[in-house]
């Protein structure tokens, strides 16, 4: 049968997902989408009409010998990742079959909030394939990334990763993760390295009430350290007007399951380590972002696995570290952050 499928990966649509494949498309702007006909089996199939009963949602037939070429740029770009096979596996585009046509959908005049609305191929008997659109603003996010600074052995100021990120590269990073997929960006919010000065005696007590230790002197931030101990710490270094504060850091121990490349606490404190995937920030701010306020602050809901396909690899939120896919069906879930960040008093 006829059926809509991306293009490019991670670019906005979902051909797995249910009951029909579905897009995002930012207000203003458009998207692509292929529309695999099988013209071979059935002629009429090659001459579906692509119609939509929404106004303001304009549907443009491509050339595909254009897009083509840049789907083949592309697959060299991602291709050349060779110490990364996990972003080769999430973004490499397939091949396309099914005697393909390309069209872009352009979402100018309205916006489409979910579940969105429907963009039919239509033969001279019925609807052969369907696309759930939704056209959608954009949404912005704040973040602080700071990396962290401790007293070495010596009493001097260091960084505490010996290998300090570029906050606007991952910015930059998060933000072609997700404005493709769910038209939200990252707002970087300025801010310098952020120093946890145990030669402060408020803050040396601090660190070893957090540790457990009855001698404030031995209180020390070790290159292995399970941050989430001294939360109330890091809580004093949070960025104003930030709804998440990372912090880069050496290596981050999650409890007993040891070392992590990244951690999100409810109260939008992120931690990530050096050794961290591409993703990773990207990864740790969805768990914040797609969860929930309750009395303790933020809790996570587990979007981790593509039951469509019966694999994780390629998902964002996937358990034990982040993939790229942003399912359809979380996109909603995701951009009700505003509204979750600010939630309606209670009368």
């Amino acid at each position: 049968m006829p059926q809509f499928v991306e293009v490019f990966k991670c670019a906005g649509v979902d051909e797995w997902a249910q009951p029909e494949p579905g897009m995002v498309i930012p207000f203003g702007g458009s998207n692509v989408v292929a529309l695999q006909t099988w013209s071979a089996r059935n002629k009429e199939w090659a001459n579906l009409r692509l119609v939509c009963d929404q106004p303001g949602i304009d549907i443009e037939e491509l050339d595909p010998g254009a897009l083509l070429l840049y789907r083949n740029a592309v697959s060299q770009e991602v291709a050349e990742h060779k110490d990364d096979p996990q972003y080769r596996a999430a973004m490499a585009p397939e091949v396309i079959g099914g005697n393909p046509r390309f069209f872009r959908i352009h979402g100018k005049k309205n916006t489409i909030d979910f579940p969105g609305v429907l963009v039919k191929a239509r033969s001279s008997r019925k609807v052969e394939a369907s696309l759930r659109v939704v056209v959608v603003k954009s949404m912005s996010v704040k973040i602080a990334i700071r990396n962290l600074q401790v007293r070495d052995a010596n009493g001097n100021v260091v960084f505490h990763s010996d290998k300090p990120c570029d906050p606007y590269l991952e910015m930059a990073i998060m933000d072609s993760i997700w404005i493709p997929q769910t038209n939200m960006m990252f707002d970087l919010v300025p801010s310098g390295p952020a120093l946890i000065d145990t030669s402060d005696q408020n803050t040396k007590q601090a660190v070893a009430k957090g540790f457990g230790l009855r001698d404030p002197n031995n209180a020390v931030i070790a290159p292995r350290v399970e941050l989430g101990k001294i939360k109330d710490v890091f809580q004093k270094l949070k960025v104003d007007g930030t709804d998440i504060t990372f912090f880069f850091v050496n290596q981050v121990l999650a409890g007993p399951t040891g070392p992590v490349d990244g951690l999100m606490m409810p109260e939008g404190l992120g931690f990530v380590s050096t050794g961290h995937g591409r993703s990773t920030f990207a990864h740790e701010a969805g768990h914040f972002i797609g969860g929930h306020p309750e009395k303790r602050g933020w809790t996570n809901k587990h979007h981790t696995y593509d039951s469509n396909r019966a694999r994780d690899v390629v998902m964002l939120m996937r358990d034990g570290g982040g993939g790229f896919k942003i399912p359809f069906q979380f996109v909603k879930q995701f951009r009700s952050f505003a509204k979750n960040r600010n939630p309606a008093p209670k009368h």
